[in-house]
């Protein structure tokens, strides 16, 4: 069961310490929920189910795409020092 994190524009408020009325709720792993809640139950709305980056794996595409870079960069020196020497 997901732990709710944030709760945004719940007009209704809370009835027995439980989700009640219009709202949007964010869950840890990126899922959200948006419409009436009744008794904490999302009686009608949308659930999205959002797939969240982790920030090693946007960590490792942006080092593969340094690498890719300076890869390419040295090629290019390299290209003109030969078509310099010419």
């Amino acid at each position: 069961m997901n732990l709710m994190v944030a709760l945004e524009g719940h007009s209704d408020g809370w009835a027995g310490n439980k989700r009640h009325g219009y709202g949007c709720t964010t869950f840890p792993d990126g899922t959200k929920e948006e419409g009436k809640y009744k008794q904490n139950v999302l009686v009608s709305g949308k659930r999205k189910n959002l797939i969240p980056l982790r920030a090693s794996k946007i960590r490792e595409k942006v080092d593969r795409a340094v690498e890719a870079a300076e890869k390419a960069s040295d090629i290019a020196k390299q290209k003109a020092e030969i078509a310099m020497s010419r």
